[in-house]
C-alpha cells in the first residue's frame, strides 16, 4: 500500500486559500505605492495580473463546488415548503378580500357613532359651562354639578367610541382595518423638478445607471448622452 502524502486530506479552500496568499504576499513586493518605470517591471506587474485572475478564478470554482451540496439541500427544502406557504398566503388573501367589504361597513358604522357620541359629549360639556355660569343658589349648584358629571361620562363616552374600530375576532390576534398612507405619483414631470432641486444627486445616480445598463443593451443616440473614450486596464 502507498503511504499517502502529506497534505493529501487538505480541502478545495486550502488549496486556494495558499494560491491567493501566495499571490498577495508577490503582490506587497511589487505594488508598494513605486511608479512603474520599465518594461520588465510593466511585464512582472502584468504576470501578477494574470496570477491574481487565476488564483481568483479557481478560487470561485472551489467555492461553487464546494457550496453546491449546501445550495441543492437548501432548493430542496424551499421546494418542499413553497406549496405550503403558497396555499397560505392564497388562504390570507383571499380571507381578507372576503373580510374587508363587512369590516368597511362595519368602520362606517362605528364612525357614525363616534360623532354621534362627540356631538352629545359637546352639548354635555356645553350644558354645563352654561349651568356653572348661572349658579345662584343651592338648587342650581347642584344642578351645574350633575350636568358636570354628566359632561365627563359623555366625554369617556366619545374617547371610548373613537377607539373603537371594525374587526373580526378569531384567535389571539383580531383582524382590522389598517389605513396606510401610501405615494401616488399625480405628476411625474412636477416630481423630477422637485427631486431635482431637492435631491440632485439621487436623480443623477439613477440617470447614470440607466443610461450604464442601455448602453449596455445596446442603446445609443440617448438625447443628453456622449459616448466617450476611457482609458482602463485590460
Amino acid at each position: 500500500m502507498t503511504a499517502p502524502q502529506i497534505g493529501h486530506n487538505r480541502s478545495p479552500f486550502d488549496v486556494a486559500q495558499d494560491a491567493v496568499e501566495t499571490v498577495y504576499c508577490e503582490a506587497q513586493h511589487w505594488l508598494d505605492g513605486a511608479t512603474v518605470t520599465s518594461q520588465a517591471e510593466a511585464d512582472a506587474i502584468g504576470q501578477l495580473l494574470n496570477m491574481a485572475r487565476k488564483a481568483r478564478k479557481a478560487a470561485d470554482e472551489a467555492r461553487v463546488i464546494e457550496k453546491k451540496p449546501h445550495d441543492d439541500a437548501a432548493d430542496k427544502v424551499q421546494a418542499r415548503y413553497k406549496p405550503l406557504l403558497a396555499k397560505c398566503s392564497a388562504i390570507a388573501d383571499a380571507a381578507k378580500k372576503a373580510l374587508q367589504p363587512f369590516l368597511i361597513a362595519q368602520e362606517a358604522a362605528k364612525r357614525e357613532r363616534e360623532r354621534i357620541a362627540r356631538e352629545a359629549a359637546e352639548a354635555a360639556q356645553q350644558a354645563a359651562r352654561e349651568a356653572m355660569a348661572a349658579r345662584t343658589d343651592l338648587a342650581s349648584v347642584e344642578n351645574a354639578e350633575r350636568l358636570a358629571d354628566d359632561a365627563k361620562r359623555a366625554e369617556i363616552a366619545a374617547r371610548m367610541a373613537a377607539k373603537d374600530t371594525g374587526r373580526a375576532k378569531g384567535g389571539a390576534r383580531a383582524v382590522s382595518l389598517r389605513r396606510v398612507e401610501a405615494p401616488e405619483i399625480a405628476n411625474l414631470h412636477l416630481l423630477l423638478a422637485w427631486i431635482w432641486e431637492h435631491d440632485r444627486s439621487a436623480l443623477e445616480g439613477f440617470a447614470q445607471s440607466y443610461v450604464e445598463g442601455a448602453y449596455r443593451a445596446g442603446q445609443r443616440g440617448m438625447a443628453g448622452v456622449e459616448t466617450v473614450i476611457k482609458e482602463t486596464v485590460a
